[in-house]
């Protein structure tokens, strides 16, 4: 089988290109030829390299071959150029061949042309080989460096003394520095020494084992030090000696956060439940001291001696009460009121007390967004947070300073979220509270939210303030973060969600101690005796039938018997053991559909409160309470359309 061959001839006389090509088809190829004779033909045939070979005569009328062989090498075509002359001396030759010519035929020696041409043909098969191999690997370098140098991980090598032999764009970036400069450096060329020496003692434990080994390394950077997990592990040379190491290094500084916020919302989680139960107890035996506190003060006049002691008990119950309201707060186990309000209404009337509450060396700031979306909150709680912070904040600028509280509105995006663990993506309105005043540490900033943690000397703080803004803030469906360093000032930020919908009028607390009276049947059930006993006295003192039950299977038992006697209202707590206050409520409403309820508890569960918030129609009254409270809430739920 022939061998197709495409030849562009540069020759003068027809008849010696036609012998070149009678020479080449008697070595075996079948010739597809051109030729030129003009510098302008052979210009404008190289525009169009569809040749395989060029065969070239020396000598031309209107210019030479190395003319023309100086115009093929500047197209850079990968084609043999082979001179065919009969004048061609060997000095000459040379020359060509210095020049770029493949090889040269002298005419008297014709029959050559085949063997040079099967030659150069197979050398230039052979050098396209190599190239394209040549090519694929730079391909596959170029690429491998890519992927290097597109890794979010720093990656490196290392010679057998720990100078680097190879970095990734990731750690010259980080680093500031060009690669060229880091090769041939050690860590300590490059690193401050604490910092070298722990990682050269790493690389010097994987080179001694001749394993793979990971570690946890601080590295410094601009906005302070991250983490990095970095996983090392020997290299060989093809004959199995050790040549070093390579290190890969991620940057783990983000997850260690989250993880961080994890553990710590547990542990406020913890916490709380802690805080929630003992508040709950304590709120039985606060309601006992304060009601018997007051029936024992109205009994006493004005002049008796013991009125001023029992007083006192009474103050302090207060007190006590106003202590298991914030732990409440903080466990999220208060009931709350919300109504869609304007968060800077409420700013407005706040900063108004706020004045004379910070005092005149502290400057205030109100920074409120005109657009402001409405939140859905309770506004005597979202008051009590904006007071907190506040009065914080006076603590912490003692020589006075500038206290601003903003409003804006912010959305919260998915890599917020991802930055922040337990952040739902959406649209929320934004508070903030910020002081110029002596900042905090990392590890005050780690407990500032925990109950009974405080700063204060002794006797000037409960450590309560800052627990119940956490505890409100979070039951109302919002997040709180805290920004602080030593020296610096401290925000708080806020985030509600923004609700759609029109505010709601604010119903306003009625603190009169008139007392309600009435002449209905009750049936109190509280498994507490000292809550039931005072329940029960200031019930029948008011004129009501009142029928008492510890539990409640007593009270189903009581209304099932009583079957043909009208109870009028059931007043229950709402966690008690065996049967929840919940429960006994759908198990009597079933037999009396028309019974009124009302439900009494120091904290609710879920089977009353759902997120906080009381369900829509239920009745509630917050331990402890007075009776004034008692006396007016029963009246309330009996005299209900």
């Amino acid at each position: 089988m022939q061998n197709e061959l495409q030849v562009l001839i540069l020759e003068d006389k027809p008849h010696d290109a036609e012998l070149d090509v009678a020479v080449l088809e008697e070595a075996g190829y079948l010739c597809r030829w051109d030729r030129v004779e003009t510098r302008e033909e052979f210009i404008k045939r190289l525009d169009r390299p569809d040749f395989d070979i060029v065969l070239c005569d020396f000598s031309l009328p209107s210019f030479d071959g190395l003319t023309a062989l100086e115009l093929f090498s500047k197209r850079k075509l990968d084609i043999p150029f082979i001179f065919v002359s009969g004048t061609l001396g060997e000095d000459v030759a040379i020359e060509c061949l210095k020049a770029g010519a493949t090889d040269y035929v002298v005419k008297s020696h014709l029959s050559r042309l085949g063997p040079v041409v099967a030659r150069a043909l197979r050398e230039r098969s052979e050098q396209s080989k190599h190239k394209r191999a040549e090519l694929a690997l730079r391909e596959s370098e170029e690429r491998l460096q890519a992927i290097l140098d597109n890794s979010p991980a720093l990656i490196y090598t290392q010679d057998n003394e720990l100078r680097f032999t190879f970095v990734n764009q990731r750690f010259e970036t980080l680093f500031r520095v060009k690669k060229d400069w880091i090769k041939e450096k050690t860590a300590h060329e490059l690193f401050p020494k604490d910092l070298a020496d722990i990682l050269v003692s790493h690389c010097d434990e994987v080179l001694s084992d001749r394993a793979p080994r990971e570690f946890e390394e601080v590295i410094p950077h601009e906005d302070g030090p991250h983490t990095y997990v970095s996983i090392r592990f020997p290299l060989y040379d093809s004959a199995q000696g050790l040549s070093g190491l390579c290190s890969i290094s991620t940057d783990v500084t983000e997850s260690k956060m989250l993880e961080e916020q994890l553990r710590h919302a547990q542990k406020m989680e913890a916490i709380g439940r802690l805080a929630g139960g003992v508040a709950h107890d304590f709120n039985n035996l606060l309601t006992a001291i304060i009601g018997y506190s007051q029936i024992v003060l109205a009994s006493l006049g004005p002049n008796e001696s013991l009125r001023k002691e029992v007083e006192e008990i009474l103050a302090a119950g207060k007190r006590a009460s106003s202590l298991t309201s914030q732990l409440l707060a903080f466990s999220r186990r208060q009931v709350l009121q919300p109504s869609v309000i304007d968060l800077n209404l409420v700013v407005s009337n706040t900063t108004k007390m706020l004045r004379r509450l910070i005092g005149e060396d502290i400057h205030l700031v109100t920074k409120l967004s005109p657009d402001l979306g409405r939140v859905k909150i309770d506004p005597a709680q979202i008051e009590q947070v904006i007071m907190n912070l506040a009065v914080n904040a006076r603590d912490a600028m003692p020589s006075g300073g500038k206290l601003t509280i903003e409003t804006s509105n912010t959305p919260l995006d998915e890599a917020y979220g991802r930055e922040h663990i337990n952040v739902q993506p959406g649209n929320y309105v934004m508070l903030a509270v910020t002081d110029t005043g002596v900042g905090m540490e990392a590890d005050t900033r780690s407990h500032i939210f925990e109950p009974f943690f405080t700063t204060k000397e002794k006797g000037l703080g409960t450590g309560l303030g800052l627990s119940m803004v956490y505890g409100i803030v979070k039951q109302s469906g919002g997040y709180i973060w805290v920004y602080s360093e030593a020296g610096e000032g401290t925000t708080f930020k806020i985030y509600l969600p923004r609700v759609e919908g029109a505010e709601e009028a604010v119903l306003q607390r009625d603190d009169a101690e008139y007392l309600p009276r009435g002449r209905e049947t009750i049936l109190l059930v509280e498994d507490e005796q000292a809550v039931r006993d005072l329940s029960a006295r200031i019930l029948r003192e008011l004129g009501y039938t009142v029928i008492e039950a510890s539990n409640g299977e007593e009270a189903l038992v009581i209304s099932s018997e009583r079957a043909n006697g009208e109870i009028h209202l059931l007043l229950t707590d709402v966690v008690m053991p065996q049967m929840s206050g919940k429960l006994l409520t759908d198990m009597v409403k079933a037999a009396r559909p028309g019974i009124r309820v009302l439900f009494s508890s120091g904290y609710t569960d879920n089977a009353l409160v759902h997120h906080g918030s009381l369900e829509p129609g239920t009745a509630f009254l917050q331990k402890p309470f007075s009776p004034g409270a008692l006396a007016r809430k029963v009246r309330e739920v009996l005299d209900k359309e």
